[in-house]
């Protein structure tokens, strides 16, 4: 049996979310995003690696594929936004 809890912790405070209140799903339904965003841009290099880590919870949370996934195609220029 594999627990990956602490690890979804330790993300969430690499993230600056510890305080945010759980959702059924992890992303909203039909949520529309684009590269071309005009919102003000993150550290690519955080997002990166925050992206890294839910890909690596992936494993054990297939939950959090799609959301991940579809996340992932903004690590080049990420904003507020994504």
């Amino acid at each position: 049996m594999l627990c990956q809890s602490n690890y979804a912790q330790h993300i969430l405070e690499l993230g600056n979310m510890q305080g945010c209140n759980p959702a059924a799903t992890p992303m909203e339904e039909k949520l529309k995003l684009s590269r071309e965003s005009t919102a003000e841009e993150v550290d690519a290099t955080l997002y990166r690696r925050l992206m890294g880590s839910l890909r690596y919870l992936v494993h054990t949370r297939p939950d959090l594929a799609f959301a991940v996934g579809y996340l992932s195609r903004f690590m080049q220029r990420p904003t507020v936004e994504h």
